[in-house]
């Protein structure tokens, strides 16, 4: 992987050759399962030293320098892109990486599901294939206060979302075709008619769950269920959600309104969602702008939203996305999008994740391969593994 890495960071053309082999280890490092990803554990490694790889985050143009390799990588996984079930699904959400401390830039609290957390919020899009998920881009929201010391145009989550959906339209990644057949899968934080345009203006669907003060033919969606209960009657469904196994199957009640009018955006095919086989019974609200779609299909359409959490946990997990604790809010954002760069090149290899320890093992049998080809070369292999049996012992 190392030396595939290498040779994709220099066909690239706009990574400087002085920092193809750091970059490249350090990417290398990312991709290898460990408790903690540090500068030290990274050093050990490569063998290069720590510094390097503190220099390489902190550098002017290393966020530049990730956003490059990310979209290189990004772009590489897409050649094999299929649809699921003839559609093409794009993920949005966001997560929080907890940090604390006074000289840390670009803190503050973030609501969650569990309350206030303090932290960096990075708001993550993501297309879903049938082996996986394709990180596109991380982007952070900033505070006022690091918008004015930096020069920076504040903007809320939802400016963000837009603003990228038309990068992203314009970027040409999925061609006009592809976008009509794509469709957007949004959590309830997202629910607001500018996005929703948005998402209609470059030719695509989405299905969102909706807000329950939300207002629909004149009233809030609580209200319009409440109220239209002759009318609307419950009906029950089964679906197999997540990843299969014992409580892969599941029972839901659903009704639903079609051609509704949703306030700012325009007509909507509403279902009030009720999980039956859950103790709590959650409602949620789910709209689609896809007026071909029955209530099953936006009700499994949007159970597959969950497959951004749980790749939420494995990149946290595996990858080192909340290790970095630089002070200097940009080491952080490279960092990021340095740890979605080694999942896409470690998922395009096809091999399982290793350990650190694994690798130095199998790094350690390469070498001693390549010592064996040499003439005379049996001696001192057999000195060097006596060594280490010794001091091993001892």
């Amino acid at each position: 992987m190392l030396n595939d890495l290498r040779s994709t960071l220099r066909q690239s053309g706009s990574i400087p050759k002085r920092l193809v082999d750091v970059l490249s280890h350090y990417v290398h490092f990312l991709s290898l399962r460990t408790k903690r990803h540090s500068f030290k554990g990274a050093a050990k490694v490569s063998g290069l030293h720590e510094s390097r790889f503190c220099s390489l985050l902190n550098a002017p143009d290393a966020p530049e320098l990730s956003g490059i390799a990310l979209n290189r990588a990004a772009r590489r996984a897409l050649k094999k892109l299929k649809p699921i079930d003839g559609k093409y699904i794009l993920i949005i959400d966001a997560t929080i990486k907890g940090r604390r401390g006074k000289k840390v830039e670009n803190v503050r609290k973030h609501h969650s599901g569990s309350g206030f957390v303090n932290g960096h919020k990075f708001v993550n899009f993501v297309i879903l294939t049938p082996s996986g998920v394709i990180p596109l881009a991380s982007i952070p929201t900033h505070t006022h206060e690091y918008c004015r010391s930096h020069g920076i145009r504040y903007r809320k989550e939802n400016e963000i979302v837009q603003d990228w959906l038309k990068e992203f339209a314009a970027s040409a990644i999925l061609s006009p075709d592809q976008l009509k057949q794509t469709l957007c899968l949004l959590d309830s934080g997202y629910d607001a008619k500018q996005v929703q345009r948005r998402i209609r203006e470059i030719g695509a669907h989405f299905v969102s769950a909706l807000k329950a003060n939300r207002v629909i033919q004149g009233k809030q969606v609580r209200e319009y269920f409440r109220k239209n209960r002759r009318w609307l009657p419950w009906k029950s469904i089964r679906l197999h959600v997540g990843n299969g196994g014992k409580h892969s199957r599941r029972k839901y009640s659903v009704r639903t309104a079609t051609n509704v009018t949703l306030k700012g955006f325009g007509p909507v095919t509403v279902v009030c969602s009720k999980a039956i086989s859950r103790a709590r019974r959650p409602i949620k609200y789910l709209a689609t702008s896809d007026p071909t779609m029955t209530g099953r299909q936006i009700v499994s359409w949007y159970s597959k939203r969950w497959t951004i959490e749980l790749w939420h946990k494995e990149i946290k997990q595996n990858y080192g996305f909340g290790d970095c604790h630089s002070a200097r809010f940009s080491a952080i954002a490279s960092h990021v999008n340095f740890c979605l760069t080694a999942f896409l090149l470690q998922r395009e290899t096809g091999h399982e994740q290793l350990q650190i320890e694994e690798h130095v093992r199998l790094d350690e049998l390469r070498r001693i391969r390549c010592e064996l080809t040499r003439f005379g070369s049996v001696p001192k292999v057999k000195s060097r593994i006596n060594a280490a049996l010794q001091a091993n012992a001892a």
